[in-house]
């Protein structure tokens, strides 16, 4: 229940900007975090970012519309100039991760499952495995020099 700690405070958006949409956002985090692998704090500051820029834009205060899929590219594009490729990519994951959540929650399904990987994937094998496994072209029963290869 760590994500509801992260509720209680802010993100970094100007005030006056934060609060109109303030109640509609934290409420739709609350719904969603518990369905995502992602803290709640960068889901709090990612949907607030798109909800005052929404706003700003004269759209609808109804998380609906925010998180439709147009709504969340036009976003990431508009709101992101100069930021680096990865954060964009990022914050657009995070916002429709947002909105998938949020449809199971409201289908009444269970979240999926959460798959944990690591960042630096090991290789299947090491390199002595390898060798006692052989390598070359004919170790291959379809490979290139065994049977089957056309």
């Amino acid at each position: 229940m760590r994500w509801l700690r992260a509720l209680a405070s802010p993100p970094k958006l100007p005030h006056a900007r934060w609060v109109p949409v303030a109640d509609q956002v934290r409420a739709t985090v609350a719904a969603a975090a518990p369905a995502t692998c992602y803290e709640a704090r960068r889901l709090l500051h990612a949907v607030g970012r798109l909800a005052v820029q929404a706003d700003l834009q004269g759209l609808p205060r109804d998380p609906g519309v925010w998180l439709r899929t147009e709504t969340i590219d036009a976003f990431v594009l508009s709101a992101s100039p100069g930021r680096e490729g990865s954060r964009v990519l990022t914050c657009r994951a995070w916002l429709r991760r947002t909105r998938e959540a949020l449809v199971w929650v409201e289908r009444g399904e269970a979240p999926p499952v959460r798959i944990p990987s690591p960042r630096n994937p090991q290789p299947p094998y090491k390199n002595d495995e390898l060798v006692k496994l052989g390598t070359g072209p004919g170790i291959c029963p379809g490979g290139p020099g065994g049977t089957g290869w056309h």
